[in-house]
C-alpha cells in the first residue's frame, strides 16, 4: 500500500492555512511541494516558499470526525487539557505535547486519534493553548 504524503503550508504574513494539491504526477518527486504551494498562494504577488514558511505535514491519521491531522493541530479529548500535534527528531515520529507533560507522547500511548476532536491549529488558534503546551 503506498503512503499518501500530504503537506500544508502557513506563512504569517498572509494568515491563513493552504493545503498542498499534490496529484501523482508530483506525488513520487521530492520537488511538488514548492510548486503546490505556489500555486494554493497564486493569489499573491511573490513567492510563498521563503524562510517564514511553515511546512507542516499529514500524519496519516484521522480524528474522530474523519478529519486528517497535521502536524501543528490542536487536539482535544473531552475535558482534558489541549494537545499540540509536533514531530520528534529523537525518535522519528509524531508526538503529542501538553502541558503538564514531563515529554512527549506518541499516538496510541496517551490516546487513540479516533478519540480525538481537531479543534483549530496553533498558528491560527493560537488562544486555545493558553493553558496547554
Amino acid at each position: 500500500m503506498k503512503r499518501e504524503i500530504k503537506f500544508r503550508a502557513w506563512h504569517p504574513k498572509f494568515g491563513e492555512m493552504v493545503y498542498s494539491n499534490m496529484d501523482n504526477e508530483y506525488q513520487d518527486k521530492r520537488e511538488w511541494y514548492p510548486v503546490c504551494f505556489e500555486i494554493g498562494f497564486s493569489h499573491y504577488p511573490h513567492s510563498i516558499m521563503d524562510d517564514e514558511t511553515i511546512l507542516m505535514q499529514s500524519t496519516g491519521l484521522k480524528d474522530k470526525n474523519e478529519k486528517e491531522i497535521y502536524e501543528g493541530d490542536i487536539l482535544k479529548i473531552s475535558t482534558d487539557k489541549p494537545m499540540v500535534v509536533g514531530w520528534s527528531v529523537k525518535f522519528a515520529s509524531f508526538v503529542l505535547n501538553r502541558n503538564g507533560w514531563a515529554f512527549s507522547h506518541w499516538f496510541g500511548e496517551s490516546c487513540n486519534p479516533e478519540d480525538c476532536e481537531i479543534v483549530g491549529n496553533k498558528y491560527e488558534n493560537a488562544e486555545l493553548l493558553q493553558d496547554a503546551v
